[in-house]
Protein backbone atom coordinates (compact mmCIF):
# COMPACT_ATOMS: atom_id res chain seq x y z
CA UNK A 1 0.00 0.00 0.00
CA UNK A 2 0.77 3.26 -0.64
CA UNK A 3 0.88 7.05 0.72
CA UNK A 4 0.09 7.67 4.81
CA UNK A 5 -2.93 7.72 6.71
CA UNK A 6 -3.24 9.40 9.89
CA UNK A 7 -5.50 8.33 13.05
CA UNK A 8 -5.51 11.62 15.07
CA UNK A 9 -6.60 10.41 18.60
CA UNK A 10 -6.61 13.67 20.35
CA UNK A 11 -10.38 15.25 19.60
CA UNK A 12 -13.23 13.71 17.52
CA UNK A 13 -14.86 14.04 15.11
CA UNK A 14 -12.04 14.35 12.92
CA UNK A 15 -11.29 17.14 10.94
CA UNK A 16 -8.25 18.68 8.96
CA UNK A 17 -7.28 20.92 11.68
CA UNK A 18 -3.50 21.80 11.64
CA UNK A 19 -1.57 20.71 14.79
CA UNK A 20 -1.92 23.23 17.42
CA UNK A 21 0.63 25.61 18.90
CA UNK A 22 1.71 25.50 22.71
CA UNK A 23 -0.40 28.72 23.99
CA UNK A 24 -2.23 29.41 21.39
CA UNK A 25 -5.97 29.80 21.24
CA UNK A 26 -7.34 26.13 20.01
CA UNK A 27 -10.35 26.22 17.99
CA UNK A 28 -13.68 24.54 18.84
CA UNK A 29 -13.39 20.71 19.05
CA UNK A 30 -16.36 19.40 17.76
CA UNK A 31 -17.14 22.44 15.38
CA UNK A 32 -19.48 20.43 12.98
CA UNK A 33 -22.48 20.80 15.31
CA UNK A 34 -25.50 23.41 15.23
CA UNK A 35 -28.93 22.99 15.42
CA UNK A 36 -31.62 24.07 13.03
CA UNK A 37 -34.52 23.15 11.31
CA UNK A 38 -34.49 19.78 9.21
CA UNK A 39 -36.77 22.03 6.84
CA UNK A 40 -34.03 23.23 6.11
CA UNK A 41 -32.08 20.61 4.69
CA UNK A 42 -34.77 18.77 2.75
CA UNK A 43 -34.60 20.35 -0.19
CA UNK A 44 -30.92 19.14 -0.91
CA UNK A 45 -31.94 15.63 -0.52
CA UNK A 46 -32.42 13.73 -4.20
CA UNK A 47 -36.62 14.72 -5.04
CA UNK A 48 -38.67 11.67 -4.43
CA UNK A 49 -35.78 9.30 -3.57
CA UNK A 50 -36.84 6.65 -1.05
CA UNK A 51 -33.89 6.03 1.82
CA UNK A 52 -32.76 2.30 1.30
CA UNK A 53 -32.31 0.16 4.62
CA UNK A 54 -29.98 -2.84 5.22
CA UNK A 55 -27.67 -4.36 7.87
CA UNK A 56 -23.89 -3.72 8.40
CA UNK A 57 -22.13 -6.64 6.49
CA UNK A 58 -19.97 -7.39 9.39
CA UNK A 59 -19.35 -6.87 13.08
CA UNK A 60 -15.98 -7.17 15.22
CA UNK A 61 -15.72 -7.13 18.85
CA UNK A 62 -14.43 -3.45 20.21
CA UNK A 63 -14.28 -1.96 23.72
CA UNK A 64 -16.46 1.42 23.96
CA UNK A 65 -14.97 3.48 23.07
CA UNK A 66 -12.48 2.26 20.77
CA UNK A 67 -10.55 4.68 17.73
CA UNK A 68 -10.60 3.08 14.41
CA UNK A 69 -9.51 3.36 10.81
CA UNK A 70 -10.59 1.48 7.74
CA UNK A 71 -8.11 1.26 5.46
CA UNK A 72 -9.49 -1.24 2.35
CA UNK A 73 -8.90 -4.54 3.08
CA UNK A 74 -7.95 -3.87 6.56
CA UNK A 75 -9.07 -2.41 10.25
CA UNK A 76 -7.12 -0.58 12.68
CA UNK A 77 -8.64 -0.65 16.13
CA UNK A 78 -7.60 1.24 19.21
CA UNK A 79 -8.87 -0.26 22.28
CA UNK A 80 -9.04 0.04 25.87
CA UNK A 81 -8.83 4.08 26.11
CA UNK A 82 -10.07 4.10 29.13
CA UNK A 83 -7.81 2.66 31.82
CA UNK A 84 -9.90 2.60 34.77
CA UNK A 85 -12.21 0.03 33.17
CA UNK A 86 -9.83 -2.95 33.59
CA UNK A 87 -9.46 -3.21 29.71
CA UNK A 88 -6.01 -3.64 28.10
CA UNK A 89 -4.80 -1.29 25.93
CA UNK A 90 -4.29 -2.61 22.67
CA UNK A 91 -4.24 -2.25 18.66
CA UNK A 92 -5.80 -4.94 16.90
CA UNK A 93 -6.05 -5.56 13.08
CA UNK A 94 -9.25 -7.60 11.30
CA UNK A 95 -8.96 -8.06 7.17
CA UNK A 96 -11.93 -6.88 5.52
CA UNK A 97 -14.81 -7.04 4.37
CA UNK A 98 -14.94 -10.59 6.14
CA UNK A 99 -13.68 -9.01 9.55
CA UNK A 100 -11.14 -11.62 10.24
CA UNK A 101 -8.57 -11.33 13.39
CA UNK A 102 -5.40 -10.68 11.89
CA UNK A 103 -3.23 -9.83 14.97
CA UNK A 104 -3.13 -7.76 18.00
CA UNK A 105 -0.66 -5.74 20.29
CA UNK A 106 -0.40 -4.83 23.60
CA UNK A 107 0.34 -0.96 24.05
CA UNK A 108 1.71 0.05 27.81
CA UNK A 109 -1.46 0.39 29.85
CA UNK A 110 -0.20 3.36 31.67
CA UNK A 111 0.23 5.05 28.34
CA UNK A 112 -1.78 7.74 26.96
CA UNK A 113 -2.51 7.11 22.91
CA UNK A 114 -1.44 10.01 20.71
CA UNK A 115 -1.99 8.57 17.27
CA UNK A 116 -1.17 5.88 14.26
CA UNK A 117 -0.15 6.57 11.43
CA UNK A 118 0.35 4.24 8.64
CA UNK A 119 3.45 4.12 6.21
CA UNK A 120 3.95 1.59 2.90
CA UNK A 121 3.76 -1.84 5.18
CA UNK A 122 4.27 0.10 8.75
CA UNK A 123 1.45 1.06 11.26
CA UNK A 124 3.21 3.88 13.95
CA UNK A 125 1.52 4.11 16.89
CA UNK A 126 2.59 6.93 19.14
CA UNK A 127 1.75 6.88 22.89
CA UNK A 128 2.81 9.56 25.57
CA UNK A 129 3.75 9.16 29.74
CA UNK A 130 0.53 9.98 31.77
CA UNK A 131 2.47 13.65 32.46
CA UNK A 132 3.50 13.86 28.53
CA UNK A 133 7.18 14.39 29.38
CA UNK A 134 7.94 11.08 27.60
CA UNK A 135 6.39 10.14 24.34
CA UNK A 136 7.57 6.99 21.94
CA UNK A 137 6.68 5.79 18.94
CA UNK A 138 6.70 1.54 17.58
CA UNK A 139 6.78 0.70 13.70
CA UNK A 140 4.75 -2.41 13.91
CA UNK A 141 4.18 -4.44 10.35
CA UNK A 142 0.62 -3.72 8.69
CA UNK A 143 0.29 -7.57 7.92
CA UNK A 144 1.51 -9.09 11.32
CA UNK A 145 1.80 -6.51 14.00
CA UNK A 146 5.60 -7.42 14.57
CA UNK A 147 7.76 -5.01 16.12
CA UNK A 148 10.39 -3.37 13.67
CA UNK A 149 11.45 -0.89 15.73
CA UNK A 150 11.10 1.62 18.70
CA UNK A 151 12.26 5.09 19.17
CA UNK A 152 11.85 8.21 21.71
CA UNK A 153 9.11 10.74 20.32
CA UNK A 154 5.96 11.65 18.60
CA UNK A 155 5.22 10.41 14.95
CA UNK A 156 4.41 12.94 12.37
CA UNK A 157 4.38 12.12 8.84
CA UNK A 158 6.12 14.20 5.91
CA UNK A 159 4.64 15.04 2.31
CA UNK A 160 5.67 12.61 0.26
CA UNK A 161 6.91 10.33 2.48
CA UNK A 162 9.22 10.05 5.52
CA UNK A 163 8.31 10.30 9.01
CA UNK A 164 9.59 12.64 11.72
CA UNK A 165 9.55 11.62 15.74
CA UNK A 166 9.41 15.03 18.07
CA UNK A 167 10.57 14.54 21.66
CA UNK A 168 7.90 16.09 24.09
CA UNK A 169 10.02 16.88 26.94
CA UNK A 170 11.04 20.42 27.70
CA UNK A 171 14.58 21.23 27.52
CA UNK A 172 17.87 20.87 25.64
CA UNK A 173 16.62 17.01 25.02
CA UNK A 174 13.52 18.45 22.68
CA UNK A 175 14.24 17.55 19.16
CA UNK A 176 12.57 17.06 15.98
CA UNK A 177 14.56 14.35 14.55
CA UNK A 178 14.14 12.26 11.23
CA UNK A 179 13.74 8.82 10.92
CA UNK A 180 13.80 6.15 8.09
CA UNK A 181 10.21 4.92 8.40
CA UNK A 182 11.46 1.07 7.25
CA UNK A 183 14.08 0.57 10.14
CA UNK A 184 14.04 3.76 12.72
CA UNK A 185 17.50 4.90 11.34
CA UNK A 186 17.89 8.66 12.73
CA UNK A 187 18.64 11.09 10.02
CA UNK A 188 18.88 15.08 10.70
CA UNK A 189 18.25 16.64 13.84
CA UNK A 190 17.17 20.22 15.05
CA UNK A 191 17.56 20.91 18.18
CA UNK A 192 14.38 23.04 19.79
CA UNK A 193 15.46 25.70 22.34
CA UNK A 194 14.25 25.14 26.07
CA UNK A 195 11.11 26.93 26.75
CA UNK A 196 10.68 27.01 23.22
CA UNK A 197 8.35 24.65 20.34
CA UNK A 198 8.30 23.61 17.17
CA UNK A 199 5.75 24.72 14.57
CA UNK A 200 4.50 22.91 11.23
CA UNK A 201 3.09 23.73 7.64
CA UNK A 202 0.90 20.54 6.44
CA UNK A 203 -0.07 19.44 2.81
CA UNK A 204 0.10 16.69 0.92
CA UNK A 205 -1.26 14.70 3.97
CA UNK A 206 2.22 15.60 5.78
CA UNK A 207 4.14 17.97 7.33
CA UNK A 208 6.28 19.79 4.19
CA UNK A 209 7.90 22.66 6.12
CA UNK A 210 9.22 22.85 10.40
CA UNK A 211 9.41 25.80 12.20
CA UNK A 212 12.03 25.76 15.50
CA UNK A 213 11.35 28.73 17.75
CA UNK A 214 12.94 29.93 20.72
CA UNK A 215 11.06 32.33 23.57
CA UNK A 216 13.31 35.13 22.61
CA UNK A 217 12.26 35.68 18.87
CA UNK A 218 14.40 33.56 16.82
CA UNK A 219 12.68 31.36 13.99
CA UNK A 220 14.57 29.03 12.16
CA UNK A 221 12.99 27.34 8.85
CA UNK A 222 13.47 23.41 7.90
CA UNK A 223 13.08 21.27 4.90
CA UNK A 224 11.29 17.90 7.11
CA UNK A 225 12.74 15.98 4.15
CA UNK A 226 16.27 16.64 3.92
CA UNK A 227 16.15 18.68 6.91
CA UNK A 228 17.64 21.73 5.38
CA UNK A 229 17.42 25.39 6.97
CA UNK A 230 15.51 26.99 4.62
CA UNK A 231 15.79 30.64 6.42
CA UNK A 232 15.87 32.10 10.16
CA UNK A 233 14.85 36.06 11.86
CA UNK A 234 14.81 37.57 15.27
CA UNK A 235 10.95 38.19 15.10
CA UNK A 236 9.49 40.02 18.31
CA UNK A 237 9.43 37.60 21.24
CA UNK A 238 7.63 35.05 19.09
CA UNK A 239 7.40 32.22 22.12
CA UNK A 240 6.44 35.10 24.83
CA UNK A 241 2.86 35.28 26.61
CA UNK A 242 2.61 38.38 24.87
CA UNK A 243 2.75 36.77 21.72
CA UNK A 244 1.41 33.27 21.65
CA UNK A 245 0.35 33.10 17.92
CA UNK A 246 2.21 31.25 15.51
CA UNK A 247 1.08 29.65 12.07
CA UNK A 248 2.46 28.67 9.00
CA UNK A 249 0.19 28.66 5.76
CA UNK A 250 1.40 28.51 2.35
CA UNK A 251 4.24 31.09 2.11
CA UNK A 252 2.61 33.23 5.26
CA UNK A 253 4.24 32.96 8.76
CA UNK A 254 1.51 34.43 10.74
CA UNK A 255 2.53 35.59 14.50
CA UNK A 256 -0.28 37.27 16.37
CA UNK A 257 0.48 39.28 19.59
CA UNK A 258 -1.98 38.04 21.95
CA UNK A 259 -4.44 40.81 21.59
CA UNK A 260 -6.23 39.87 18.10
CA UNK A 261 -3.06 41.60 16.25
CA UNK A 262 -1.35 39.59 13.59
CA UNK A 263 1.48 40.06 11.22
CA UNK A 264 2.43 38.28 8.18
CA UNK A 265 6.39 37.14 7.28
CA UNK A 266 7.21 35.83 4.39
CA UNK A 267 8.52 32.61 3.88
CA UNK A 268 11.36 31.43 3.98
CA UNK A 269 12.71 34.86 4.07
CA UNK A 270 10.28 36.14 6.81
CA UNK A 271 10.32 39.67 5.54
CA UNK A 272 7.60 40.96 7.23
CA UNK A 273 4.85 41.77 4.64
CA UNK A 274 1.95 43.53 6.87
CA UNK A 275 0.26 43.78 9.97
CA UNK A 276 -3.25 43.36 11.04
CA UNK A 277 -4.53 45.92 13.93
CA UNK A 278 -5.84 43.81 16.92
CA UNK A 279 -9.03 42.36 16.79
CA UNK A 280 -9.71 40.55 19.89
CA UNK A 281 -12.45 38.40 18.06
CA UNK A 282 -9.62 36.91 16.11
CA UNK A 283 -9.79 32.92 17.14
CA UNK A 284 -7.25 31.13 15.00
CA UNK A 285 -6.20 30.84 11.13
CA UNK A 286 -6.47 28.33 8.57
CA UNK A 287 -5.49 27.55 4.80
CA UNK A 288 -8.16 29.51 2.74
CA UNK A 289 -7.55 28.49 -0.75
CA UNK A 290 -6.04 31.67 -2.45
CA UNK A 291 -6.62 33.54 0.94
CA UNK A 292 -6.39 33.33 4.88
CA UNK A 293 -9.06 32.50 6.86
CA UNK A 294 -9.51 33.96 10.51
CA UNK A 295 -12.22 32.73 11.83
CA UNK A 296 -13.60 35.06 14.33
CA UNK A 297 -16.43 33.06 16.69
CA UNK A 298 -18.37 35.70 17.53
CA UNK A 299 -18.65 37.79 13.94
CA UNK A 300 -18.31 35.34 11.17
CA UNK A 301 -14.89 35.04 8.95
CA UNK A 302 -12.47 37.31 7.42
CA UNK A 303 -10.85 36.14 4.36
CA UNK A 304 -7.26 38.01 3.70
CA UNK A 305 -4.68 38.01 1.33
CA UNK A 306 -1.60 36.21 1.80
CA UNK A 307 0.45 38.68 -0.01
CA UNK A 308 -0.92 42.03 1.74
CA UNK A 309 -2.86 41.48 4.34
CA UNK A 310 -5.82 43.07 3.15
CA UNK A 311 -9.26 41.84 3.58
CA UNK A 312 -10.61 40.20 0.74
CA UNK A 313 -14.01 39.30 1.94
CA UNK A 314 -15.71 38.71 5.22
CA UNK A 315 -19.07 37.02 5.81
CA UNK A 316 -20.53 36.67 10.04
CA UNK A 317 -22.72 33.52 9.09
CA UNK A 318 -19.94 31.17 8.65
CA UNK A 319 -18.19 29.71 12.23
CA UNK A 320 -15.74 27.33 10.04
CA UNK A 321 -14.68 27.57 6.30
CA UNK A 322 -12.30 24.28 5.46
CA UNK A 323 -10.92 24.00 1.82
CA UNK A 324 -12.17 20.99 -0.06
CA UNK A 325 -10.52 21.22 -3.78
CA UNK A 326 -11.60 24.72 -5.33
CA UNK A 327 -14.24 24.96 -3.21
CA UNK A 328 -14.33 26.15 0.64
CA UNK A 329 -17.30 23.81 2.24
CA UNK A 330 -18.72 26.27 5.18
CA UNK A 331 -20.49 25.89 8.25
CA UNK A 332 -22.92 28.05 9.87
CA UNK A 333 -23.87 28.79 13.60
CA UNK A 334 -22.59 27.92 16.95
CA UNK A 335 -21.48 24.71 18.53
CA UNK A 336 -24.43 22.78 20.67
CA UNK A 337 -25.30 19.34 21.54
CA UNK A 338 -25.80 18.29 18.37
CA UNK A 339 -24.21 16.20 15.75
CA UNK A 340 -24.70 17.73 12.57
CA UNK A 341 -24.40 21.39 11.16
CA UNK A 342 -25.73 23.26 7.78
CA UNK A 343 -23.53 23.06 5.19
CA UNK A 344 -22.90 25.17 2.40
CA UNK A 345 -20.49 25.45 -0.52
CA UNK A 346 -18.49 28.74 -1.37
CA UNK A 347 -16.24 29.87 -3.67
CA UNK A 348 -13.23 30.85 -2.48
CA UNK A 349 -12.35 33.73 -4.28
CA UNK A 350 -15.25 35.85 -3.50
CA UNK A 351 -17.45 34.07 -1.01
CA UNK A 352 -20.23 33.43 -3.35
CA UNK A 353 -23.11 31.12 -2.29
CA UNK A 354 -22.45 27.99 -4.93
CA UNK A 355 -24.99 26.05 -3.24
CA UNK A 356 -26.50 24.30 -0.07
CA UNK A 357 -25.73 20.62 1.23
CA UNK A 358 -28.16 20.75 4.40
CA UNK A 359 -27.18 19.54 7.78
CA UNK A 360 -24.69 17.27 8.36
CA UNK A 361 -22.01 15.50 10.20
CA UNK A 362 -18.98 15.44 7.47
CA UNK A 363 -17.09 12.20 8.08
CA UNK A 364 -13.84 13.29 7.15
CA UNK A 365 -11.44 10.83 4.67
CA UNK A 366 -7.50 11.10 5.41
CA UNK A 367 -5.16 11.45 4.23
CA UNK A 368 -6.87 14.15 1.80
CA UNK A 369 -9.06 15.38 4.11
CA UNK A 370 -11.84 15.24 2.11
CA UNK A 371 -16.01 14.93 3.78
CA UNK A 372 -16.98 12.27 1.13
CA UNK A 373 -19.94 11.73 3.34
CA UNK A 374 -22.16 13.07 5.96
CA UNK A 375 -24.44 12.04 8.90
CA UNK A 376 -27.99 13.59 9.90
CA UNK A 377 -29.23 12.15 13.13
CA UNK A 378 -33.61 11.48 12.57
CA UNK A 379 -36.42 12.51 14.40
CA UNK A 380 -36.92 8.72 15.86
CA UNK A 381 -33.32 8.37 16.71
CA UNK A 382 -31.74 7.29 13.11
CA UNK A 383 -29.09 8.23 11.32
CA UNK A 384 -29.48 9.20 7.83
CA UNK A 385 -26.31 8.87 5.79
CA UNK A 386 -25.24 10.82 1.89
CA UNK A 387 -22.45 11.35 0.29
CA UNK A 388 -21.32 14.84 -0.09
CA UNK A 389 -20.26 15.96 -3.65
CA UNK A 390 -18.71 19.48 -2.89
CA UNK A 391 -18.09 20.12 -6.57
CA UNK A 392 -21.51 19.79 -7.32
CA UNK A 393 -22.84 21.00 -3.81
CA UNK A 394 -25.71 18.28 -3.87
CA UNK A 395 -26.12 15.65 -1.14
CA UNK A 396 -26.94 12.04 -2.11
CA UNK A 397 -29.13 9.66 0.34
CA UNK A 398 -27.30 6.52 0.57
CA UNK A 399 -28.69 4.44 3.60
CA UNK A 400 -30.40 4.94 6.97
CA UNK A 401 -28.44 3.59 9.86
CA UNK A 402 -29.65 1.94 13.40
CA UNK A 403 -30.58 4.56 15.92
CA UNK A 404 -27.74 2.70 17.83
CA UNK A 405 -24.91 3.72 15.33
CA UNK A 406 -22.90 6.54 16.91
CA UNK A 407 -19.26 7.87 16.51
CA UNK A 408 -19.13 6.92 12.58
CA UNK A 409 -15.90 7.09 10.55
CA UNK A 410 -15.41 6.44 6.97
CA UNK A 411 -12.45 5.65 4.77
CA UNK A 412 -11.65 4.08 1.08
CA UNK A 413 -15.72 3.49 0.87
CA UNK A 414 -15.79 1.39 4.25
CA UNK A 415 -18.04 3.06 7.26
CA UNK A 416 -17.68 1.97 11.07
CA UNK A 417 -19.54 2.81 14.02
CA UNK A 418 -19.57 2.15 17.27
CA UNK A 419 -22.27 -0.44 18.09
CA UNK A 420 -23.93 -2.01 21.58
CA UNK A 421 -22.38 -4.89 23.07
CA UNK A 422 -18.65 -3.71 22.64
CA UNK A 423 -18.64 -3.62 18.70
CA UNK A 424 -18.06 -2.25 15.69
CA UNK A 425 -20.67 -2.38 13.26
CA UNK A 426 -19.07 -1.93 9.07
CA UNK A 427 -20.91 -1.05 6.07
CA UNK A 428 -19.04 -1.18 2.90
CA UNK A 429 -20.61 2.08 0.79
CA UNK A 430 -20.96 2.06 -2.95
CA UNK A 431 -17.31 4.13 -4.61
Amino acid sequence: MSGEVVIDLGERPRGPEPEPVPGRPRPPARWWRVALPLLLALGTLTAGAAPPTGPPTVTVPATDPADFLPLGDRLLVLQGLLPTDGTARELVAYRLPGGEPLWRRALPDDDVPMGVSVHGDLVLVSTSSPDGDDASTSALTLDAGELRWQRPGRALPVAGGGVLLETHRPGPGHTVRAVDPATGEPGWAVPVAAEGFAAYRYAGGGVDLVAAVSPAGRVELYDPATGARLGAADLPRVGSAGNRYLELIGDVLLVGDGAGGIAGYEVPSLRRRWALPPDPQTGWASPCGPGICLHRPDAGVRVVDPATGRTRWADPRWSHLVVVGDRLLAEAGRPDDREDRPLTVLDPATGRVLGELGRWQALWEWPAAQPRYGLRRLADGRMLLAELDIAAARARVLTVLPSWARRCGAQAGTLVCQAPGNTLRIWHLPR
